[in-house]
């Protein structure tokens, strides 16, 4: 759902595939109704790197698609809607995607980095994810403004959902907590991560080296 740090957990991904591999990364974002990811990134990456789709018909899908075959990037940062079950069908289970991400199985590696609010819905939705995309690696990410470790404790316990992540090749990931002075200062600002700290303010340095330093253990394991 949105107001979890979906967006802000997609921005610290896209943050890490741009410092590792320069150059060879796009963004995706389709939610078109609140692209703030894409017009954060737009005027900071090559031209054509960063780019928007309408996954709500078939053809904004087909396009998406037609984009990640064609462009020379390797890494593709897929950030979709939150709030809604019919928008995250559209990118993972939809007739169109499931063909075609089966059919490139064996060429694409593909992760899904899942937000979690606890929701049973939203636990369901990934159980249909992962059965119509079998290949790829299901991770979960909780947020623990909203969920403690004893709430996924009890998640896991009612649904089993640390072992349908594991025999999915996935893991389940703490989102690091962000300084609350820091946070407020970020919300303010529809900015890059790289430039979170332009300010100049120690605190804010700091901050976001320890983030980025988290973040990137994080990713580096999966």
């Amino acid at each position: 759902k949105g107001g979890i740090g979906k967006s802000l957990n997609a921005a610290l991904c896209l943050d890490y595939f741009l410092n590792k591999y320069p150059n060879k990364v796009s963004l995706i974002d389709t939610d078109t109704s609140n692209p703030d990811l894409l017009q954060a990134y737009e005027d900071e990456m090559p031209e054509g790197s960063a780019i928007g789709f309408d996954i709500n018909e078939e053809n904004g899908r087909k396009e998406m698609f037609r984009y990640i075959l064609k462009s020379p990037n390797e890494f593709f940062i897929v950030n979709p809607k939150g709030g809604d079950k019919k928008d995250i069908e559209n990118i993972a289970t939809s007739d169109v995607m499931t063909y075609l991400l089966n059919y490139y199985k064996d060429s694409m590696n593909i992760y899904y980095l899942w937000v979690l609010d606890g929701n049973k819905n939203a636990i369901k939705t990934l159980q249909d994810v992962a059965a119509k995309t079998p290949h790829a690696k299901l991770n979960i990410i909780y947020n623990s403004y909203f969920l403690s470790d004893n709430d996924i404790q009890v998640i896991n316990q009612k649904t089993n959902l640390d072992k349908f992540i594991t025999n999915n090749n996935g893991k389940i990931m703490k989102f690091p907590i962000i300084q609350e002075e820091f946070y407020d200062y970020l919300i303010d600002k529809n900015i890059p991560v790289h430039k979170w700290s332009d300010d100049g303010d120690p605190i804010n340095i700091c901050e976001l080296d320890r983030i980025r330093e988290i973040i990137a253990k994080m990713y580096d394991n999966l």
